[in-house]
């Protein structure tokens, strides 16, 4: 007999479960050693640990990881960014470049944190709206 826990676990598990820091809503994981080629777009949370060769885009919250690559523009409602994205970063909200980042391409944000040690070479705009 499945205990409630044990339950629960199970059915998160069969209807996708939330990303840690990233809300209570169902989020794409997207594992390292894993390479998307083309476009990627996504209405949910996503959280990309591996290489998209292509657009992104995501209509909420992007999470990039440490190994996670862009190859082409990505587009998103908020993010944070700690691994490479080769390409033009327009984002409506916060975004977030963590210390690990590097971003080769222009930036169009709400608003931004930067961590020293992010890198980007491009131009930067910030306020307004990204679109």
């Amino acid at each position: 007999m499945a205990t409630s826990k044990a339950k629960a676990a199970k059915d998160s598990t069969r209807t996708g479960s939330s990303v840690p820091g990233m809300g209570d809503g169902k989020s794409c994981v997207v594992s390292s050693g894993t390479k998307i080629e083309g476009n990627f777009h996504s209405k949910e949370n996503i959280r990309l640990d591996g290489t998209v060769s292509g657009e992104l885009i995501c209509d909420k919250k992007m999470v990039l990881g440490p190994q996670g690559k862009v190859e082409g523009n990505l587009n998103a409602q908020d993010a944070v960014i700690m691994g490479q994205v080769d390409g033009d970063l327009n984002v409506k909200g916060l975004l977030t470049l963590e210390s690990s980042s590097v971003i080769i391409g222009n930036i169009k944000a709400g608003r931004i944190q930067v961590q020293e040690g992010a890198r980007y070479e491009g131009t930067c705009h910030i306020g307004g709206t990204a679109k």
